[in-house]
């Protein structure tokens, strides 16, 4: 189950920020599964949302660093 859902614990590892700023800035726009006092995050959901963070909505474009 570890490849296709996380803890926030683990997305926030995985994306290299702290719990709090997943909580914050990426968890609002992902569903997550609530088992006991755990979340948890379909992979694949934390990759397209980070992914939108980065890119052109109108042309779905990588945008240029720094844009």
């Amino acid at each position: 189950m570890q490849k296709y859902i996380m803890r926030a614990e683990t997305a926030s590892e995985f994306l290299d920020m702290p719990v709090g700023t997943f909580d914050e800035a990426i968890a609002p726009f992902l569903d997550c599964i609530v088992m006991g006092d755990e979340n948890y995050y379909m992979t694949d959901d934390v990759m397209f949302v980070v992914k939108l963070f980065f890119k052109r909505p109108e042309t779905a474009e990588i945008l240029p660093f720094p844009s």
